[in-house]
């Protein structure tokens, strides 16, 4: 058993050079690695694919919607500004009806 995922990045272009190449080669390298160090799964039999036009209220991309991509995870990462008390937020979007997965 192992894990394996699509990583899919929309960063917000109001995001400096800096921040954006440190999140790209050093931040979310060392999640991915972390994750599949860390995380087993039972492997999917199919291709992991969306059928929503829209996931977590952004446009699904074409890589999920079209064929699915040979994937265990999927993981959408977009950024932006906010007026708020907090800096970051994740949450599970999509879940297979199937496994809750």
């Amino acid at each position: 058993m192992g894990l394996f995922f699509l990583l899919f990045i929309d960063l917000s272009p109001d995001i400096n050079l800096r921040l954006r190449t440190y999140i790209q080669s050093e931040l979310l390298p060392a999640a991915i690695n972390y994750y599949t160090e860390t995380l087993q799964v039972v492997p999917l039999k199919k291709k992991l694919k969306a059928t929503f036009n829209t996931i977590c209220n952004f446009q699904t991309p074409t890589i999920f919607s079209n064929d699915g991509v040979d994937a265990d995870l999927g993981v959408l990462i977009s950024s932006g500004y906010e007026d708020s008390n907090y800096i970051a937020y994740a949450r599970a979007c999509v879940l297979s009806y199937i496994n809750n997965r």
